[in-house]
C-alpha cells in the first residue's frame, strides 16, 4: 500500500489548495470504498487478505480532514462479500454485505458494525437470508433494524445487540410493504414507504417503532388514483414537523408491471411533497417535470417544440416525460430543502458484420450491444418548509456514460449560492446556481497527480464527493504511468483528493 500526501495546488478559479493520496491496487480492480463522515473525516474500507480458504479480512480505517491515519481496524468474514448498502452517523457505522460467489455458504449476508465510540467492531451473521438481498439497515444503541429483499416482497427484522437475537417485524399486517427509507426521528425509528393497492396506484406509510423491535402505529397517505409513488425520502423541518419528497408517475402512464423494489427502473413525470405535522398530513403537493421552469434547457429545438405540441395548454398535468431518475437523499439549507435527481437512458449501439453463407456469398448481420447508462442532466428542485416548490434548476451531465448506475452530482450551498459538480474521467465539472438562475456556466478543470512526469492513461469510477462546508473529495482509480520512476510499467492507483470550492 503507497500513501502520499500532496499539498501543492490544483490551477482552477474554484477547488484551490487540494491534499491527494493514493493507494495501489492490482490491475483491473477496484476494492476501496469511502464512508464520508463530515468534519470527522472519512472511513476508508476494503477487502485486505484473505484469512483462510473460507474467510476473509477487510480493514476499516478512518482519516481526519488532514489525512492522518487515526485508527484501523479489521473484521474477518466470510470470503466472496460485497458491500450492497450502509448506515452512518455520529456513533455508527454499519455495512450491509451480500455474498456473491456460487457456492452456498452458511450465511448469505453479513453485517459489519462499527461503534464509533468506543472504536469497537462487530460482525453480524443474518440468518434466515438464504435467497434474500439486503436492502436497508439501521443501528442504534442496542439494536439494528434491517430488512431483505427476496424477488418482490420485503421483510423486516429486528436484532438486539445485548441478547444478540433477531426476530421478524411485523411491519403492516396483510400488506405488502415496500420500504423506501428507515430513519430516526425524535430518537425513535420509522419507516416511510409504500403499500400498492392496484398495478397502478399505491398509498405511502409511514410506520414508527420502538427500541424493542415492535411497531408503535402507523400513518397512512391516501394518494391521488391518478398518481402513482416511485420513491419515498424524508427530511425533519420543525420538532413535529415532516416533509416527505419523492419522484411518482402518472397513473394512466404507468405500465402494469410487477412492484419492482428499486426505482430506478421506474419511469416519472414529476415530483411531489407532503407535509406532516403531529402526524396529520397537513399538505399534498404534485408537480409535474413539463411544467418546471427549466426543464427544457438541456434538450434540441426539435424536442422541445414536439413536446410543448404535445401537451397543449390542457393537459399539462397528465403529460409525463417517462424520466428515468435516480434520486439523492435530501438536503436542508437554511429554510429551503432540496431534492437533486439524475436523469439518465439506457444506450445501444449497432454493430454490422459479415457473415457467408453455404456458397461463400457474403450478407450483413447487425447486433445491438449495450453501452452503458448514458446521464443526461441534474434536476434540482427547492421546496419551502411546507412543501411548496419554489424553485428549480438543470446541470447537463451528457458526458457520463457508465455501467455503474449510481448518483454523481455532488453539491453544497454557501450563504446564497449552489456549487454542482462532477467527476468524469478524471474531469471536475462544476457550476453555479441561485434558484432559477445560472451564475456560472459549467467550467472543467483537470485532476492532477502526484508528479508532474505521471501520465494518466486510464481513469475508471470518478467520483466527486461533498465533504464538510466548502471541501470535496475526488476519488476514482487511474493507471499511471511514469517513465522517470524505476518501475516504469503502468499502476493502477487510488486516489483521494481533498479539495476546497472558493468563490472569488
Amino acid at each position: 500500500m503507497l500513501l502520499i500526501f500532496f499539498p501543492s495546488k490544483i490551477i482552477s478559479q474554484n477547488f484551490d489548495s487540494p491534499f491527494r493520496m493514493e493507494f495501489l491496487a492490482s490491475a483491473d480492480t477496484y476494492p476501496y470504498e469511502i464512508i464520508n463522515l463530515g468534519k470527522e473525516g472519512f472511513i476508508l474500507y476494503y477487502e485486505s487478505e484473505l484469512s483462510s480458504s473460507q474467510t476473509a479480512k477487510w480493514t476499516f480505517a478512518h482519516f481526519d480532514t488532514l489525512f492522518i491515519n487515526k485508527w484501523k481496524k479489521n473484521a474477518t468474514t466470510i470470503r466472496l462479500l460485497e458491500p450492497i448498502t450502509q448506515f452512518v452517523d455520529e456513533n455508527y457505522i454499519a455495512v450491509f454485505f451480500n455474498y456473491q460467489g456460487k457456492k452456498k455458504p452458511k450465511v448469505s449476508n453479513q453485517i459489519v458494525l462499527v461503534n464509533l465510540k468506543n472504536i469497537n467492531i462487530e460482525v453480524i451473521d443474518i440468518p434466515h437470508s438464504e435467497s434474500k438481498f439486503p436492502k436497508s439497515v439501521l443501528a442504534r444503541d442496542n439494536f439494528l433494524y434491517y430488512s431483505l429483499v427476496q424477488k418482490d416482497k420485503e421483510f423486516f427484522y429486528y436484532y438486539n445487540l445485548s441478547s444478540k437475537q433477531h426476530k421478524a417485524v411485523n411491519v403492516l399486517s396483510g400488506e405488502d410493504f415496500s420500504s423506501r427509507e428507515i430513519k430516526m426521528n425524535n430518537k425513535n425509528p420509522y419507516l416511510l414507504g409504500v403499500v400498492s393497492t392496484s398495478k397502478r396506484n399505491n398509498n405511502i406509510y409511514k410506520i414508527d417503532l420502538d427500541s424493542l423491535g415492535e411497531v408503535k402505529s402507523s400513518l397512512k397517505i391516501d394518494i391521488p388514483s391518478t398518481y402513482f409513488i416511485n420513491n419515498v425520502q424524508s427530511h425533519s423541518v420543525g420538532e413535529d414537523s415532516l416533509l416527505i419528497l419523492g419522484n411518482y408517475i402518472n397513473s394512466s402512464e404507468k405500465s402494469i408491471t410487477a412492484i419492482n423494489l428499486s426505482s430506478y427502473d421506474e419511469i416519472n413525470s414529476g415530483v411531489y411533497s407532503v407535509l406532516i405535522v403531529n402526524d396529520i398530513v397537513e399538505k399534498l403537493n404534485f408537480y409535474n417535470y413539463v411544467n418546471m421552469e427549466n426543464i427544457y434547457r438541456y434538450m434540441t429545438d426539435k424536442n422541445v417544440s414536439r413536446i410543448k405540441k404535445k401537451v397543449g395548454d390542457d393537459s399539462k398535468d397528465s403529460y409525463s416525460l417517462n424520466l428515468r431518475l435516480i434520486s439523492q437523499d435530501i438536503k436542508m439549507f437554511d429554510s429551503t430543502v432540496i431534492l437533486l435527481n439524475e436523469a439518465y437512458y439506457a444506450e445501444y449501439r449497432t454493430e454490422e458484420n459479415f457473415s457467408y453463407d453455404y456458397y461463400g456469398r457474403p450478407f450483413p448481420t447487425n447486433r445491438t450491444v449495450f453501452d452503458g447508462y448514458r446521464y443526461t442532466n441534474a434536476l434540482i428542485c427547492g421546496f419551502d418548509l411546507s412543501g411548496k416548490l419554489i424553485w428549480d434548476n438543470n446541470f447537463a451531465l451528457n458526458s457520463i456514460l457508465t455501467y455503474n448506475l449510481k448518483a454523481r452530482t455532488s453539491f453544497f450551498k454557501d450563504s446564497t449560492d449552489i456549487i454542482m459538480g462532477y467527476n468524469q474521467n478524471g474531469d471536475i465539472v462544476s457550476t453555479i446556481i441561485d434558484g432559477n438562475k445560472i451564475l456560472q456556466a459549467p467550467e472543467y478543470l483537470k485532476v492532477e497527480t502526484i508528479s508532474s512526469s505521471d501520465f494518466v492513461i486510464g481513469n475508471e469510477k470518478s467520483e466527486l464527493i461533498h465533504w464538510y462546508d466548502n471541501y470535496f473529495l475526488a476519488t476514482g482509480y487511474q493507471r499511471i504511468r511514469n517513465n522517470k520512476k524505476r518501475t516504469r510499467g503502468v499502476q493502477n492507483t487510488f486516489y483521494i483528493i481533498k479539495m476546497s470550492y472558493d468563490l472569488h
